[in-house]
């Protein structure tokens, strides 16, 4: 569990995708390239959460082709959050905001890239991000 509400109070489901067995979200598995999790919000709209220590150009292909996925299945998208366990090199942070942002910008779903230790929030819940 990457993302942890702060108020103990907000019930969030957390699906990591490589353990997962659940529909629909097995079929985000049958692509090669899916997201580490899933939260699902109270009002079952989902957020896409890749993480990685040093984030690339691939970690941002992984959660654009499962957003795409979501989408395709009719799932409502709240964000997109791409977390650097230990930070974002320059250019591939760039490279990762500039992709996501083009497709995201399109269904006015924001994209997040955060580290571990800080603080965001989705939808009025407030997260933060731990290791």
């Amino acid at each position: 569990m990457i993302l942890r509400p702060t108020k103990r109070k907000i019930r969030v489901k957390q699906i990591v995708l490589d353990k997962c067995n659940e529909e629909p979200y097995t079929e985000l598995k049958k692509n090669s390239k899916y997201v580490d999790e899933l939260i699902v919000l109270p009002d079952e709209s989902v957020i896409v959460v890749e993480h990685a220590e040093w984030p690339t150009a691939h970690e941002g292909a992984q959660a654009l082709a499962s957003f795409r996925k979501l989408v395709e299945m009719g799932i409502k998208v709240a964000a997109i959050v791409v977390v650097g366990k230990r930070g974002f090199d320059k250019r591939d942070k760039g490279l990762i905001a500039q992709a996501l942002r083009s497709v995201s910008s399109k269904h006015n779903i924001p994209v997040i890239l955060k580290r571990t230790g800080q603080t965001l929030s989705v939808k009025s819940i407030k997260f933060t991000i731990v290791n």
